[in-house]
């Protein structure tokens, strides 16, 4: 009787449709997510732009944030981003500084178009001849940096991969947004990372234009500095009429003495004080007029491929940069 009972809740046991798997999977039915942004903004992150941008055109919201990545999303996934950037109305010719956006990643994007309208609507700066194209460059695949170990985690990217890419279009200075890294300008291209505010970009934007930093600056780089007669926001030497002029900490670790003309703290010391005097405005404004003051980002290239002898893209690109001297 032991023995019969026993059989019986063993069969029981494993022709139960609830212990067998492959009811269990009939029965189930697969729950598609309730489409979103943050939902196709992770996607995207995994690498599945596809799905991602799939879902933001069910959102159906062209006016909305989900419209902005959708645009974006759509020109890297077609390949059509160079042809609607050629599709963009030109910037005045009288813009000496042509900004070019790049981004690589979602953040990035995001952090470029926040940057650009408080730009467009900063009253500062709207004295100056900079123009930002209204269109941000954006490509996963070919925007790749890093934070150089050699060079105090200053970000340097790949930049005969975005050489080849942004040939065609129209632009004098790039501004590359990278994860991470310390934020600097070498020549015409400003790197930053996730973390920096606008009044970095500001602070960086004035490097262009050929401003130095007012505080102590090591001495490796003061050594370099110090020796010039004076900059668009400094002085070197100490000429007969100062009276608008105060002691800048730039040359501290150098026998030179800087000086500024502001008895405040500025932008060029401390990024978030933001205060820009008038007199600096004017520098600004004067140094831009001359395009040697201001070495576009077609220098960084050319010299790239000059020193890994490509003759053929250095020429290219020095060129290039010998045009923009001329406009």
């Amino acid at each position: 009787m032991a023995v019969v009972l026993l059989f019986l809740v063993t069969f029981l046991f494993f022709n139960s449709p609830v212990n067998d798997p492959v009811s269990q999977f009939d029965n189930q039915t697969e729950i598609k997510p309730t489409p979103s942004i943050s939902i196709a903004l992770d996607l995207w992150r995994q690498k599945q732009y596809h799905s991602s941008l799939a879902m933001l055109e069910e959102l159906n919201q062209p006016q909305s944030e989900a419209g902005f990545y959708e645009f974006y999303f759509k020109t890297f996934v077609n390949g059509t981003i160079n042809q609607t950037f050629s599709q963009q109305a030109a910037l005045p010719s009288s813009c000496s500084q042509q900004l070019l956006f790049v981004a690589g990643s979602v953040n990035s994007l995001t952090q470029a178009e926040k940057l650009k309208q408080k730009l467009i609507n900063d009253q500062r700066l709207q004295s100056l001849p900079i123009c930002a194209y209204e269109l941000i460059w954006f490509n996963p695949e070919t925007v790749q940096c890093t934070n150089n170990q050699t060079t105090h985690q200053r970000i340097s990217c790949d930049l005969p991969l975005l050489a080849q890419h942004v040939k065609s279009l129209q632009f004098t200075h790039l501004v590359i947004f990278a994860k991470d890294g310390k934020a600097n300008v070498h020549n015409g291209i400003m790197y930053l990372d996730q973390q920096d505010t606008y009044d970095v970009f500001v602070h960086e934007l004035a490097h262009f234009a050929g401003f130095v930093d007012e505080y102590p600056l090591s001495a490796e780089l003061a050594k370099q500095v110090c020796q010039q007669g004076r900059a668009p926001n400094l002085r070197f030497s100490k000429p007969n009429d100062s009276t608008n002029l105060s002691p800048a900490r730039t040359c501290d670790n150098h026998p030179n003495q800087a000086y500024k003309n502001s008895k405040r703290l500025t932008f060029m010391e401390y990024h978030d004080v933001a205060y820009i005097p008038e007199q600096y405005l004017t520098a600004w404004r004067n140094s831009l007029l001359d395009q040697h003051n201001s070495p576009s980002a077609h220098v960084n290239f050319a010299q790239f491929y000059e020193e890994h002898n490509n003759v053929t893209e250095s020429q290219y690109w020095r060129a290039k940069y010998k045009m923009y001297l001329t406009q």
